[in-house]
Order: structure tokens, then C-alpha cells, then sequence
């Protein structure tokens, strides 16, 4: 009788400790888990379109500048905006069939964005913060032309930094275009005003069939523009290029906008940004800097 009190109790102890042990091995494991999952990049998503794996931060477009949760950048239209440690890219290439993005731009702007499959077609990117003189810097890389059926794809097109945005038909435009000139411009109530131009990259005259671009690609090309005002009632607005990614700014264009009848120069201080056309583009260094407040 003794003895078989004594093996149960044996038992009894033997399976106390197994169920000790394996808490033990349980809590160990969860505090392993927890370890690894706090050295992941807990921001990072995964590319949705081409079957890409890359961890990278992506931001979305919104409607409005207060949607948008990036506490730097709105991003306006194009669908998606990829960060990768820095380097900064738009949806490069197709977007997949009934994918989120390619059907919303199906039907919204179809004729601009290939039927939905390059939103970033027309990519519009808007700094949160807004200021009136200004030094704003870029480098950009046309990584390849989306040759579009859109008869909105025209020698007008190119990469631009925005200045003293006010809303989309309100804004100065600085930058390069695919004719291979440079460009200083304005829209006012929607309607575009040229401030000045310069040929800047040479190479066989724009035509929209056989030479659509005369913009290098897979080539950092360095943006920068400065707007100030001249009282009482002028701006003056330069273009510095680093044209080979040499650290060597030239000043390409400078100009100033006077009243002129019924339009007047934008006085006021806006938003920043940046603008590209029918093409996939990266860009880094993004930096606005400003004097004033508005």
C-alpha cells in the first residue's frame, strides 16, 4: 500500500514539474518572438503591384491635405508614393488588373493614366507646410517615359517644383520639360502664363511620336528654385540646375513677375512640391526652406 502511494505521489510530482518546465519553454519563446518583432521596421508595408517583396514605407493619395497622415507631404494624385531608406519613387511600371488604384483611376481619369494602370502619370506631390520666399531642392531621375495615347502628353510636360501653392489652378512651376528647355511659369484661375524659357538639354528636335523626351534617364538631375518678393507687388523667381549630379548649381533661369492688367503675381505664401508627367520618376534630398511665414 505504501509503495503505491509512494509512485503516485511520484507521478504526481513528475507531471507538476513537466507542466512547470513547459511554461517556462512557452515564456521563453514569446519573449524571443517579442524581441525579433521589435527589431522589424514596424512602418514598413509591401509593394503591391509586380510581385516585389521589398519591405518599404508607402503613402497613399488622399483627398484632402488634412486625410493625408505623412506629417511632411500630401500626396495629391498618382495613386502611390514609395520610400525606400530615403530614395523616394513613384509607381514604377503597370499597376496589376482590379488592383485598388488601377481601378479608382479607371474610372476618374482614364484618359491620362493609361486606363487606370499609370496613375503616376500625372503625379502631384503638395509640402504641408507653406511659406512665401523660399529656397526649395530636389534630385530627380527619369527612370522611363509612359508613352501615353492621352493628347494631354505634349512637349509641356516634364518635372517641376511647385512654389506658393494655393490649390491646383493657383501655383508658380519651376523645372525642366521633356522639349529639353527650361521653365519658369505661373497658373492663374487654371490658366498657365510663361515667365521665361531656355534650352537646356540638346539632342534631336521634341516630337511626340518619334523623340518624346529629351530628358537623360537613369541620371540624378539636380532642381532648385528660390522665390522672393520685390515690394510692393513683384516676385522674383530663380532655376539653379545640377545638371550631371556634380554638386555644381547653375543659374539657368531668373525672372521676375510683375502685375501685368488683371494678373497679378502670387504674393502671398503657399505650399511647395513637386509635379512630373507621364513618366515614372525617383527623387531625393527634397528639402524647403523659407525666410518668412505666409
Amino acid at each position: 500500500m505504501r509503495s503505491a502511494i509512494f509512485i503516485y505521489r511520484s507521478i504526481k510530482t513528475m507531471i507538476v514539474v513537466i507542466l512547470l518546465l513547459i511554461v517556462v519553454v512557452v515564456a521563453i519563446i514569446i519573449g524571443i518572438n517579442k524581441k525579433i518583432t521589435s527589431w522589424l521596421p514596424q512602418t514598413s508595408s509591401v509593394i503591391e503591384y509586380g510581385g516585389v517583396n521589398n519591405s518599404v514605407t508607402i503613402q497613399k493619395e488622399t483627398d484632402t491635405m488634412e486625410n493625408s497622415p505623412k506629417s511632411f507631404f500630401w500626396l495629391n494624385s498618382g495613386g502611390l508614393l514609395y520610400n525606400e531608406a530615403g530614395l523616394w519613387h513613384t509607381i514604377l511600371g503597370d499597376l496589376p488588373p482590379n488592383s485598388r488604384w488601377q481601378k479608382r483611376y479607371a474610372i476618374t481619369n482614364a484618359l491620362d493614366t493609361d486606363n487606370g494602370y499609370h496613375p503616376q502619370n500625372i503625379f502631384r506631390l503638395i509640402t504641408k507646410s507653406a511659406y512665401r520666399d523660399s529656397v526649395e531642392r530636389v534630385y530627380v531621375l527619369v527612370v522611363q517615359d509612359n508613352i501615353s495615347q492621352s493628347p494631354n502628353r505634349n512637349d509641356s510636360n516634364g518635372i517641376f517644383l511647385i512654389s506658393r501653392y494655393k490649390d491646383p489652378n493657383n501655383l508658380y512651376y519651376s523645372g525642366i520639360r521633356v522639349d529639353g528647355t527650361a521653365v519658369i511659369k505661373k497658373k492663374i484661375d487654371g490658366v498657365y502664363h510663361t515667365l521665361a524659357q531656355t534650352p537646356l538639354f540638346e539632342g534631336d528636335a521634341y516630337d511626340r511620336d518619334s523623340h518624346p523626351s529629351l530628358l537623360p534617364k537613369n541620371q540624378w538631375i539636380g532642381l532648385e528654385t528660390n522665390i522672393k518678393n520685390i515690394p510692393p507687388d513683384r516676385v522674383i523667381i530663380e532655376l539653379s540646375i545640377d545638371k550631371n549630379n556634380s554638386g555644381q548649381w547653375l543659374k539657368v533661369l531668373s525672372t521676375t513677375d510683375s502685375p501685368s492688367g488683371d494678373i497679378k503675381p502670387i504674393l502671398t505664401g503657399g505650399h511647395g512640391g513637386l509635379r512630373s508627367d507621364f513618366m515614372d520618376i525617383e527623387f531625393k534630398d527634397f528639402y524647403f526652406m523659407a525666410s518668412t511665414s505666409p
